[in-house]
């Protein structure tokens, strides 16, 4: 398995920390976006 993470990273006000705007699993083509303004994550998962 194969995660790609960008660079640009945003605050998680819950984690306390600095965490990828998105995440790329290239092995079940899933992306993953931190959305800023919910302070969550949302899954996306392609086929």
């Amino acid at each position: 398995m194969s995660v790609i993470k960008s660079q640009n990273k945003v605050f998680n006000e819950i984690m306390k920390k600095d965490v990828p705007i998105c995440k790329l699993d290239t092995n079940s083509l899933t992306v993953t976006i931190f959305n800023v303004d919910t302070q969550t994550e949302e899954y996306r998962t392609f086929h």
